[in-house]
């Protein structure tokens, strides 16, 4: 799917905090769905890192690679003492255009305006950023 093809369409996302992996700092992954479909082991999920939970005004996370959609609901250890992770916020968002995302979560909720080159891109993947802020607009309409 090319990220054109997402615009409009609300997908899952999934926030986790990745404690205990020997030599790694703890940091949070923001999971998004990058295709719909149900099948656990496909390797559909866009995963962001960030040092701090993805929520406020602006956050900004690396894009790392993609992982399978399980980690949409799991939580528990990792395999290969690659420490625990734990769902902090789940729910759906919709990449409404090339630079604004919305998300409806119970914590990560609101719309975000991308704010980089483009950066969420499928095919792409590579040293990509992911730089969102609310709208610098004050009493801009949130669109959830």
């Amino acid at each position: 799917m090319r990220p054109s093809d997402r615009y409009g369409k609300w997908l899952r996302f999934a926030v986790l905090h990745h404690t205990d992996w020997p030599g790694e700092k703890d940091h949070y992954d923001l999971a998004l769905e990058a295709e719909p479909g149900d099948n656990s082991e496909a390797e559909v999920l866009m995963k962001f890192v960030s040092d701090k939970f993805p929520k406020g005004k602006e956050f900004w996370a690396d894009l790392r690679r993609m992982i399978r959609r399980r980690y949409l609901t799991y939580e528990g250890t990792m395999s290969g003492n690659r420490g625990r992770i734990k769902r902090l916020d789940s729910g759906i968002y919709c990449q409404a255009d090339y630079e604004t995302v919305i998300f409806n979560g119970s914590k990560l909720k609101g719309t975000y305006v991308l704010d980089s080159e483009p950066c969420v891109t499928y095919r792409n993947i590579q040293n990509a950023i992911l730089w969102m802020k609310t709208p610098a607009v004050k009493g801009e309409p949130v669109l959830i």
